[in-house]
C-alpha cells in the first residue's frame, strides 16, 4: 500500500514536471511564444494555434495534480493555525491554471478587450492576490524554523512584487520572465511543503487516531 506521505510527494513532483513541461512546450509550438515577453495564458489564448491541446493536455493536469498534492498533503503538514488557512490558499493557483485554459484570454493577454479577458483578468487578480497571502500566512507557523519563515517571507514579498510589476508598459518585454519568477516561488514552496513540511510522524498520527478503540489495543 502507497503511503499518504509517498502519494503526496509523488503529486508534487508531477505537478512541477507538468509546468516545466507545459511552459517548455509554448516554445517549441507556440509560434510568438516568448519565456521574456509572455504570460503562460497566452499558451491558451482565445483562436490562437494549439490553444485547446494546451488548455486540455497542459493546464487541466497541472491544476488537478496541484489541487490533488494539497488534498492529499493536508493531514500531514505540520502548521497551525493562521498557517493553515495560507497553505489551503494555495488551491488559488490551480484555480489559476484553470482559469488560463478555460478563461482564456485574448491573443496577448492585454489589460482591456472581451468579456472573456475581462474576466480572465479578474479571476488571475483574485488567485494572485490569494496565493500570496497563503504564502504569508504560512510564514507565521510556530513549528517552522526561522530560516524556513525568513525564506516564506521572502517568497511572497518576490510574488508580490512581480505581480505588482508585471502589469507596467516599460516592463512589457519582461513580464513573461517575471512571471517565470513568481513560478519559481510557487514551485519552491510546493517542494518545501512536500518535503520539509508533510513527515512520517504526523501520517502515522493521524493512522492511529482514524482507528477505533478496539484497533488501538
Amino acid at each position: 500500500m502507497v503511503s499518504r506521505l509517498l502519494l503526496a510527494r509523488v503529486l508534487a513532483l508531477a505537478a512541477l514536471l507538468a509546468a516545466v513541461t507545459v511552459v517548455a512546450l509554448g516554445s517549441v509550438y507556440k509560434p510568438g511564444f516568448s519565456q521574456f515577453s509572455s504570460y503562460i495564458s497566452e499558451l491558451a489564448a482565445e483562436g490562437s494555434l494549439h490553444a485547446d491541446a494546451f488548455a486540455v493536455y497542459g493546464f487541466l493536469p497541472m491544476a488537478l495534480l496541484l489541487a490533488a498534492f494539497l488534498v492529499v498533503a493536508a493531514p500531514l503538514v505540520r502548521l497551525d493555525g493562521a498557517s493553515r488557512i495560507g497553505f489551503w490558499l494555495l488551491l488559488s493557483q490551480a484555480l489559476s491554471y484553470m482559469t488560463a485554459g478555460f478563461v482564456p484570454c485574448d491573443p496577448g493577454c492585454p489589460m482591456q478587450g472581451s468579456l472573456m479577458q475581462q474576466m480572465h483578468n479578474l479571476l488571475g487578480l483574485v488567485t494572485s492576490l490569494a496565493t500570496g497571502a497563503g504564502i504569508f500566512l504560512m510564514a507565521s507557523a510556530s513549528t517552522i524554523s526561522t530560516l524556513a519563515r525568513t525564506g516564506l517571507i521572502l517568497g511572497g514579498i518576490i510574488w508580490s512584487l512581480t505581480f505588482v510589476l508585471m502589469p507596467e508598459p516599460a516592463l512589457v518585454e519582461w513580464r513573461g520572465f517575471l512571471q517565470r519568477i513568481a513560478e519559481t516561488v510557487l514551485w519552491l514552496v510546493v517542494l518545501y511543503i512536500a518535503f520539509a513540511l508533510t513527515s512520517e510522524t504526523v501520517e502515522e498520527d493521524a493512522e492511529r487516531a482514524s482507528r477505533s478503540p478496539m484497533e488501538q489495543r
